[in-house]
């Protein structure tokens, strides 16, 4: 199964910032993105310290069910920008699955 991984306070051009997290970030994240994405998706949270700075890592396992949407709408990666799907569009996704 794919999975979607997101580093956080690491630039585009690999310089690790490094941040600080409050006592109940993780978790608050976690919640978030499983309350605001349906089907819901709960994401794996972990954070690491290289060069001595704190990153955090986000994985989302790829789920079964397409398209997933977040706040209500759709999105598709088009490039390197996302696009919100019209109603078209996601009609024809669930039609590729059947």
């Amino acid at each position: 199964m794919k999975k979607s991984t997101i580093l956080i306070e690491i630039s585009d051009k690999r310089v690790i910032k490094g941040t600080v997290l409050g006592k109940e970030t993780l978790t608050q994240w976690a919640n978030q993105i499983y309350s605001k994405t349906e089907p819901q998706l709960i994401p794996l949270i972990e954070t690491h310290e290289p060069e001595g700075k704190k990153i955090v890592e986000v994985k989302i396992l790829e789920y079964p069910l397409k398209p997933v949407s977040v706040r209500g709408k759709c999105f598709r990666r088009m490039k390197n920008s996302n696009r919100v799907m019209n109603a078209q569009e996601i009609s024809e996704t669930f039609g590729l699955l059947n």
